[in-house]
């Protein structure tokens, strides 16, 4: 049996596979060079997946909003792959989140949250993008949202890793809040761990790295917070956002960006592996 010439394969501590020059199809011939040539298959596909990260592919847009469930409805986890939770600071209220629809409600119509034929500002042209929003629990079953300030919190936590996120927000009073509340800001997590806290008044302020001049808050008020990207807080992806409202406001349709779990590269790897075995074995 002939000499075969070997195929070197190495992982380097940069996390880059590297295939030596030597390693030529062409010149790899007889029963001892295939077994070499499918062992080396095999260990390919392993050294692939020691090089992924925990998530891999391209970032995906997604829509999340609430239109297809009743109003007054608590969110838990009816949206497929985000769980959506509340906390309320006030012991007589309950810890939920409620799906708030923003007109047909006059009963609804009585702080600044219904559409009411127009809004009295903000960067919200058109009102069919909000959808249905969501709010903090109050005391009140039939006023829905919690009136007081700070209103609490609506933690979103997504089962894949997120490159970006941005929602919209209805009637956050203005820097008068911000002066005299704990509450408006929005915070980045991963695995549990804070990665930035952003103050809703950094929206609003020349200079600030999250300044956006279209953004116009105060009563009866309508914005979108354009998405908000890892890269730009120092990070390559989150997994959890929290909102902090220091009134009774109504965050909107949210727009996010999921890096897909690396599922179909594996697969593509296991029908290689799996090919070259058969072939292997023919």
């Amino acid at each position: 049996m002939g000499g075969c010439p070997w195929q070197t394969l190495r992982v380097d501590s940069d996390r880059f596979l590297r295939v030596a020059p030597d390693a030529s199809e062409s010149i790899m011939r007889g029963p001892a060079c295939r077994t070499l040539r499918d062992a080396s298959v095999l260990v390919l596909c392993v050294s692939l997946l020691l090089c992924l990260p925990s998530s891999t592919g391209a970032a995906s847009i997604q829509v999340l909003d609430f239109d297809d469930l009743p109003t007054g409805v608590v969110l838990t986890k009816q949206v497929p792959g985000v769980h959506v939770s509340a906390t309320n600071p006030h012991a007589d209220a309950p810890d939920a989140a409620l799906v708030w629809d923003f007109t047909g409600r006059p009963d609804l119509a009585y702080g600044g949250q219904q559409h009411d034929g127009g809004w009295s500002g903000g960067n919200v042209a058109d009102f069919n993008t909000l959808g249905k929003g969501l709010v903090v629990a109050g005391p009140d079953p039939g006023k829905l949202l919690e009136p007081r300030r700070p209103a609490g919190d609506l933690i979103f936590k997504f089962d894949e890793k997120i490159t970006s996120f941005g929602f919209s927000v209805v009637d956050v009073e203005g820097p008068e809040e911000f002066i005299t509340d704990t509450g408006y800001f929005v915070r980045f997590a991963h695995a549990g761990q804070t990665l930035m806290e952003i103050d809703f008044v950094d929206f609003i302020t020349p200079g600030s790295p999250y300044y956006d001049p279209t953004i116009e808050f105060g009563h009866h008020t309508a914005n979108r917070i354009n998405p908000i990207s890892a890269e730009k807080l120092g990070t390559w992806a989150f997994d959890e956002v929290e909102i902090a409202l220091g009134g009774s406001a109504v965050v909107g349709r949210v727009r996010y960006e999921a890096i897909p779990t690396p599922t179909a590269l594996l697969g593509g790897m296991s029908l290689l592996a799996l090919s070259t075995m058969r072939r292997r074995k023919s």
